[in-house]
């Protein structure tokens, strides 16, 4: 009486590695160790699998922590567009007071690159008449990059802000 089909060991074929990964002299033995240690069934592990373990680990905490800064970039030039907008809506339009109050502000932020400002409305910016709707954006540039500062991904950054004149000109 034979074993059922379904109680038989199957034996898995191991995957072939390139031949032109490990050709040097003396490849053949690295091989024949390097398939082993891969296809190796036992709980240890080596050293080599924790370093790339640990490594990974490494990498993704340095990343969570530039998305987290990139996130925290974006808030403070949140804040610094609401805090022009105030500025721009009690003083009636832009002023040396608010090239003053960008300066002070943005002067917090050294993460940011190339942090500038723009108001928008309808006629003069510099005198804002009562009721008249206006526009800021705050924008910049930050980087995702790792350990050592690599800057490797670029990301702008636009932070927008909309306020109604109260100062009435004559």
């Amino acid at each position: 009486m034979g074993v059922p089909p379904h109680f038989r060991r199957r034996q898995e074929v191991p995957p072939r590695l390139p031949a032109c990964v490990l050709y040097y002299p003396g490849g053949d033995l690295l091989k024949k160790k390097l398939k082993r240690l891969l296809l190796s069934e036992r709980g240890d592990s080596s050293y080599i699998s924790s370093f790339i373990y640990i490594l990974v680990a490494v990498i993704l905490i340095a990343f969570i922590i530039n998305v987290f800064h990139i996130i925290s970039s974006k808030q403070e030039m949140d804040h610094i567009a609401d805090q022009l907008v105030k500025q721009i809506q009690l003083n009636g339009g832009v002023s040396g007071e608010t090239d003053a109050l960008f300066s002070f502000l943005s002067s917090e932020i050294s993460e940011v690159e190339g942090l500038s400002y723009q108001v928008s409305g309808p006629g003069n910016t510099g005198r804002i008449q009562i009721g008249t709707p206006f526009y800021v954006t705050v924008t910049g540039r930050c980087h995702l990059g790792g350990f050592w500062k690599f800057n490797l991904v670029p990301i702008n950054i636009r932070s927008q802000g909309a306020g109604v004149s109260e100062h009435y000109w004559k």
